[in-house]
């Protein structure tokens, strides 16, 4: 059996997922490289002493700009690589997996979406996200690199849309039964850092020369239920006010109209009766996280209680 990797490249550090794939990598044994637009952005919950103690080095790239990639892949020596999609990419990725694959990257975990099932060819007939996430996974594996695409369910980080109105004691929202699994980005970060220490020729294929896996939360609740358990945790009563599709649009009139019609879609489609997750491929997503994680998932509880601070 090959070794461990000895040297892995993580994009997109500074957020949540990414920082703990660095953080799990490195537990693993692995020697960890950040590869940073900008190398003095501080990484949230990451003190310097702690990336001194991880063994992090920081390294010069961008995933948007390919001719960046080269010098980053030599300074690490890295032959496996962590990046998360760049929807807005015109040539969906393909010119930053070629760029990475030249370089010397051998094999690319990538960060995709729940959405692309039940597979990136169906997918990418879908709707703006789904499709977009579906193109990208599909350049990656055109690329000829060994992968892993990590589909992940519903981020517990997305309550923190409605943090202004958990402040002010009542939140105002579409789909307020809509039902999705919450999932702690730290436990995905967890697996995915455990991907990035599987020795490339053992990881599971499924695919043309990759896998792709869906990973779901430990439990399926409602949005109104989740924040009450937040409400809960503050120590304040949270009132949640259904507002029909009018309100959504005042919510996410921020967001580019696809993106935001996006959204509205997927919340639709969670809403009962027409959400189901009671089959076996839900199942089988949630066994994932603990499979990859190699761990019990964080609940959501504990994990408001991590990060009480955000909606205070």
């Amino acid at each position: 059996m090959s070794p461990t990797p000895d040297n892995v490249l993580v994009f997109g550090g500074a957020g949540a997922v990414g920082r703990n794939a660095a953080i799990s990598a490195s537990k693993h044994g692995a020697k960890v490289y950040l590869a940073m637009r900008d190398l003095q952005k501080p990484i949230p919950s990451l003190s310097k002493a702690d990336e001194e103690k991880a063994r992090f080095e920081r390294v010069q790239a961008d995933l948007s700009n390919p001719s960046s990639l080269k010098a980053a892949v030599a300074t690490s020596k890295a032959t496996i690589a962590f990046v998360y999609a760049i929807t807005e990419a015109q040539d969906a990725m393909k010119s930053a997996f070629e760029a990475l694959k030249e370089a010397g990257i051998t094999t690319i975990i990538l960060l995709s979406s729940f959405s692309v099932r039940p597979s990136a060819e169906e997918a990418q007939h879908y709707k703006y996200l789904p499709a977009k996430h579906a193109a990208i996974e599909l350049q990656l594996i055109e690329s000829g690199l060994s992968y892993v695409t990590v589909r992940p369910g519903y981020f517990n980080s997305n309550t923190l849309w409605y943090k202004d109105g958990i402040k002010s004691g009542e939140v105002k929202l579409f789909g307020t039964k809509a039902c999705f699994d919450f999932i702690a980005p730290e436990d995905i970060g967890a697996a995915i850092g455990k991907l990035l220490t599987t020795p490339s020729p053992h990881l599971p294929m499924n695919e043309k020369n990759g896998k792709s896996v869906h990973i779901c939360g430990p439990r399926v609740m409602s949005v109104e239920e989740s924040l009450g358990i937040i409400g809960s945790v503050l120590g304040k009563e949270v009132r949640v006010v259904e507002t029909g599709e009018e309100g959504f649009w005042v919510a996410f009139a921020h967001l580019p109209k696809p993106i935001a019609e996006s959204i509205l879609e997927n919340t639709k489609a969670c809403i009962p009766p027409r959400a189901d997750f009671s089959g076996e491929f839900w199942s089988k997503a949630a066994e994932n996280l603990s499979a990859y994680k190699e761990g019990e998932p964080m609940g959501f509880k504990e994990w408001v209680e991590a990060h009480r601070d955000e909606f205070e």
